[in-house]
C-alpha cells in the first residue's frame, strides 16, 4: 500500500508525499524487522556487516539526489532501482546453499 501511495502521490506531483511515504515506510519495517528478527533469536553481526553500509550507501546516493533540484527524476530514479535490484540479487545469491 505504501508503495502505491507513494507512485500515486509522484505521479500527482507531490514527490514530497512521496518521499516521506517511502522513507517512513522503510524506517519502520527496518525497526519493526531487526526488531523482531531479535526477539526470535541473536542478530548474526555478519549480515549487519553487509546490510548497514548499504543502506548507508544509499542513503549517502539519495542525498545528493535530492540536494540539487529536490526533485527525483526518472534516470536517477531508475538508476536507484536498478541498484536496489542488483543489491537484492547479490543478497539471494549470497543466501543460496553452496
Amino acid at each position: 500500500p505504501v508503495l502505491a501511495m507513494a507512485a500515486f502521490s509522484a505521479w500527482r506531483g507531490h514527490g514530497d508525499l512521496a518521499l516521506a511515504a517511502a522513507l517512513g515506510a522503510g524506517l519502520v519495517n527496518l525497526t519493526l524487522g531487526l526488531g523482531v528478527c531479535a526477539l526470535y533469536g541473536p542478530l548474526q553481526p555478519a549480515a549487519l556487516a553487509i546490510n548497514a553500509p548499504a543502506m548507508l550507501v544509499f542513503a549517502l546516493a539519495l542525498y545528493p539526489m535530492l540536494r540539487s533540484d529536490a526533485c527525483l527524476t526518472s534516470s536517477e530514479g531508475g538508476t536507484l532501482l536498478a541498484a536496489w535490484g542488483i543489491y537484492l540479487a547479490w543478497q539471494v545469491f549470497l543466501a543460496a546453499p553452496a
